[in-house]
């Protein structure tokens, strides 16, 4: 990690293009960064940069062999394990099951039984959607308890008696709370729903921890919003309690490892993950992070996905690029993932530039303040923009819609809930 001066400048200058002499160079934005690390009394040797174009063209490089702690980063690397094992447009199910209807009551006679799937976009607005679909068909009452069973999360937690009560409660207008009333406002306005017809559930919450759905009727299937839509929130806000729950349902930290060191070709030495969110030790190399980059814009391009997708866009989306590059010759053109831990910082995307295309970037930053990486990070995209030919903003958008149910649906199962078996009245004398 220990390179002198001159050598780094021969290094750089045989990638800087001969007209580049005539306008700003890489050369000179990376003396501009490395001033500025002096400046803030930080080592060189302990950063790490690359900038790269779609087809390999090194702009500029620094250290890009040698591992940093990528933090949050490695959400991206959980991301695109996801999107390889299950798909984009990928959906969870959390399976409705069991009881029988009784059309002359409107009851459901037995338990309500919610087969949990690890969904990690779930909310309480989800329940008014089972709400309504029961009343679709018929049901005012269940006459038994409401089971829990498998991974039922909700509202960004793994409390699972907790979800069992909230969606019992919600199904139910007589037992909500202000926060399900603030929910169902949100919910009626996303909706356009003008009245909700209640749910009752006699009995319990039960919670059990066997996951069997043996021998049980299945009733219907809430399907999540799609994987692209759970990324780009697990991304815009860096939610860690997210990557792990996703991280878990493709085979947690060690697959993820396993996955990007062979797609690459990466020494076990040079890639380490002790979590899918970033948290803990994790060591990454710059030059593996692009790699990653540029592999996961060719997953997303068969399905017509992009960065944008799963990403946030800098100036545009909410979440931890909102405050950054808002000049208006910047919004929209940088499409990145931040990571920030303890004296550890990193920002790692894609430039839009107008001269260079799509430029893709690590910057890999330890041994000081992340708000002082943070400043020299955005200070070095900067001048790389300048490099290039300056900034082209994407035509992404942030959806008007961005509430997190907003696409979840109800899939039936064949046929309807199974009705109750009918006893012949008795016969008179």
């Amino acid at each position: 990690m220990r390179l002198i001066a001159p050598i780094l400048v021969l290094a750089l200058a045989a990638v800087v293009p001969a007209e580049a002499s005539a306008g700003p160079s890489s050369l000179a934005a990376l003396d501009l960064y490395r001033l500025a690390l002096e400046e803030s009394r930080l080592d060189i040797d302990r950063q790490g940069v690359l900038f790269e174009t779609l087809d390999g063209e090194r702009l500029l490089s620094y250290n890009v062999d040698c591992p940093f702690n990528p933090a949050s980063v490695v959400k991206i690397a959980t991301s695109v394990v996801a999107i390889e094992k299950l798909g984009p447009d990928y959906r969870y199910g959390t399976g409705f099951t069991n009881g029988t209807f009784s059309p002359d009551t409107g009851e459901l006679v037995g338990d309500l039984i919610v087969v949990g799937a690890a969904d990690p976009m779930m909310t309480t607005e989800n329940a008014f959607l089972v709400a309504k679909e029961l009343r679709s068909r018929g049901v005012s009452r269940i006459t038994g308890n409401f089971v829990v069973k498998g991974p039922l999360y909700l509202n960004f937690s793994m409390d699972r008696p907790a979800a069992g009560r909230t969606m019992k409660s919600a199904l139910d207008v007589e037992l909500w709370t202000q926060s399900i009333e603030i929910a169902y406002e949100r919910f009626r306005l996303q909706t356009g729903t003008d009245t909700f017809e209640s749910v009752t559930v006699d009995g319990a919450v039960v919670v059990v921890n066997d996951s069997s759905v043996a021998g049980l009727t299945p009733l219907f299937v809430l399907r999540s919003v799609p994987l692209v839509k759970i990324l780009k929130q697990l991304n815009n806000y860096s939610n860690n309690w997210m990557a792990s729950v996703i991280g878990a349902k493709v085979g947690g930290p060690s697959y993820v490892e396993h996955s990007v060191a062979q797609r690459f070709g990466i020494p076990s030495r040079e890639l380490y993950f002790d979590t899918c969110s970033g948290l803990g030790t994790n060591g990454m190399r710059p030059t593996d992070v692009v790699k990653m980059l540029r592999h996961t814009r060719e997953r997303l391009q068969p399905k017509a996905y992009g960065p944008v997708n799963i990403m946030p866009v800098a100036g545009v989306d909410p979440g931890t690029l909102d405050d950054r590059f808002l000049e208006p010759a910047f919004r929209g053109a940088v499409i990145a993932k931040t990571g920030t831990l303890r004296s550890v910082s990193a920002l790692a995307g894609y430039m839009h530039t107008r001269n260079k295309g799509i430029v893709l970037f690590a910057i890999m930053n330890s041994g000081g303040s992340p708000s002082r990486f943070r400043k020299l990070q955005d200070d070095l995209v900067r001048q790389m923009f300048a490099v290039c030919g300056g900034p082209v903003p994407t035509h992404y958008s942030r959806p008007r819609s961005v509430a997190n149910f907003s696409g979840a649906f109800i899939e039936r199962a064949p046929g309807n809930i199974p009705e109750s078996r009918r006893v012949a009245p008795a016969a008179s004398n």
